[in-house]
């Protein structure tokens, strides 16, 4: 992983260099408003230290995560050489196909908006999300609280 982790929390150290190993050329990130290519991978390192704090375990505890919401990936390029599984979805075609293209680790998926997430029941011991349920209606919210339900395992995290 592009960080390193003591004392139980996710450290990302200044010659880290998130999201340099992937560029982020092609990928449309202006709808997050960082055009730029180094702020939109520092908002993604930002991302994950908000969620390794808030996280009850460190996140390279985890061994199948979903990013819900996956985007071009800002997330996700943060975890370049994480040991587990991570699966992305999302329901725009064109990210999916970026992030399927450039970034390997990630088994991406598009989904349809009110269908079914395309996993198994309990697969996942975390889910992340950013910035998606602010872009639904209640009735969709609800229905995809119910699948974040579903595929994630009892008692596990959502974050």
């Amino acid at each position: 992983m592009a960080a390193s982790e003591r004392g139980g929390r996710l450290r990302i150290g200044p010659r880290a260099r998130l999201g340099s190993a992937v560029s982020a050329a092609g990928a449309d990130a202006s709808h997050v408003g960082l055009d730029d290519v180094k702020h939109f991978g520092a908002h993604g390192a930002d991302i994950v230290r908000a969620l390794a704090t808030a996280s009850p375990r460190p996140l390279t505890d985890y061994r199948d995560l979903l990013d819900f919401g996956v985007g071009v990936g800002r997330v996700a390029r943060v975890f370049k050489g994480f040991e587990g599984a991570y699966a992305g979805v999302d329901v725009d075609a064109d990210n999916i196909a970026w992030v399927a293209e450039r970034l390997p680790w990630v088994e991406a998926a598009k989904t349809e908006p009110g269908a079914a997430l395309p996993f198994s029941d309990a697969r996942f011991d975390a889910v992340i999300s950013v910035s998606v349920f602010t872009h639904m209606n209640e009735q969709n919210q609800l229905f995809y609280l119910d699948e974040l339900r579903r595929v994630t395992q009892p008692e596990r995290s959502c974050s």
